[in-house]
């Protein structure tokens, strides 16, 4: 999964290795809601998991 944040140049990429399958199950659930996604990464995605 590729995120692109808004005033930000960076592509992030996630994957089922890099960040667990359920994690990036719900990352797709709340980019497609449109809201939480930054949230959900900072608190269970960005510093578990490496890249």
């Amino acid at each position: 999964m590729d995120v692109l944040f808004y005033g930000t140049p960076r592509v992030y990429r996630y994957s089922y290795k890099s960040a667990g399958v359920e994690n990036v199950e719900n990352m797709k659930v709340l980019a497609e809601q449109g809201y939480g996604l930054n949230s959900f990464i900072n608190r269970y995605v960005k510093y578990k998991y490496e890249r």
